[in-house]
């Protein structure tokens, strides 16, 4: 199965142009990846809400060079990522969520979580003021639903958001294009601001970083992945509250059962050898002042 803009009937919309650029356009391959998802016959992420806000926006979306594969990668990664916040919000009644770099994705929408969770979407002001005309609030609980301009890397901005609850702190498709210095600083900061929680994250090793250009949605974007983590424990020791809680390797997750064949294949090979087992990981950190 081959999925297009154009076999999708989306090459002929007129509406008004995006003029999102480097990381925050972005955004982009994941909300056409999840579209590309919802329209399997087995869909991984089976994200419903996506069509809407996609058929909003003029862009020329076959220059993402998004393929199936890529597409289910990407709905693997929400997946994952939807899994673990659901497993906080869980066993945290009363907490705060707080998704940086939010974009236009659905998670609040996704999710199950009660009137005594705080929800907080993130994002940069030209992005949140995008998904205001695009992604409507999750209406069930607007009362304590809040979309913020800001960065996640600021740390002024990052002492402004509320900390006196357990925090679920979300960065899908983020840090990968932070500087490690950046990126470094920012988790510390998280650590130091916040009493408890966890935190999710995506990381790629050494080896993507040095073959990155051969994936078509990198080479057609002006924002090259910058931060590689090797050994994600490592990051423990930048704060005494840090502590790995998974580690998860994309190829090695179930959905890959899910994949085309020659990506399924491709997977396969590569959870055989440690350096490409670990290309692409998703990462679970919890931080408390308990330990």
């Amino acid at each position: 199965m081959t999925v297009t803009s154009s076999a999708v009937g989306l090459e002929n919309l007129k509406l008004p142009k995006i003029t999102l650029k480097g990381t925050q356009e972005t955004l982009f391959i994941t909300l056409f990846g999840r579209y590309l998802d919802s329209l399997r016959k087995d869909p991984i992420l089976n994200d419903q809400l996506v069509g809407p806000i996609l058929k909003q926006v003029d862009y020329d979306f076959a220059k993402l060079g998004v393929g199936e594969g890529t597409a289910c990668s990407i709905a693997t990664r929400s997946r994952q990522f939807d899994i673990w916040a659901q497993d906080f919000l869980d066993k945290h009644k009363l907490a705060t969520v707080v998704h940086m770099a939010c974009g236009l994705d659905t998670r609040a929408h996704r999710l199950k979580w009660g009137s005594q969770v705080r929800w907080i979407d993130v994002d940069l002001p030209e992005v949140v003021e995008l998904r205001k005309q695009l992604v409507a609030p999750p209406k069930w609980y607007m009362v304590d639903y809040y979309l913020v301009a800001g960065s996640a890397i600021d740390a002024n901005f990052i002492k402004s958001l509320p900390n006196e609850r357990p925090t679920l702190i979300i960065m899908e498709g983020l840090s990968i294009y932070l500087k490690p210095e950046e990126g470094k600083k920012m988790m510390v900061e998280y650590a130091k601001h916040f009493r408890e929680g966890e935190i999710l994250m995506d990381s790629v090793n050494s080896l993507t970083l040095s073959l990155q250009r051969i994936f078509a949605y990198v080479r057609n974007f002006s924002s090259p992945l910058l931060w590689a983590i090797d050994e994600p424990k490592e990051m423990e020791k930048l704060h005494w509250k840090l502590k790995l809680e998974e580690a998860k390797p994309l190829c090695t997750l179930n959905t890959i059962s899910r994949f085309p064949l020659g990506p399924r294949i491709f997977m396969w090979i590569s959870s055989l050898f440690s350096a490409t087992r670990n290309t692409v990981r998703y990462l679970r950190y919890s931080y408390s002042i308990e330990y």
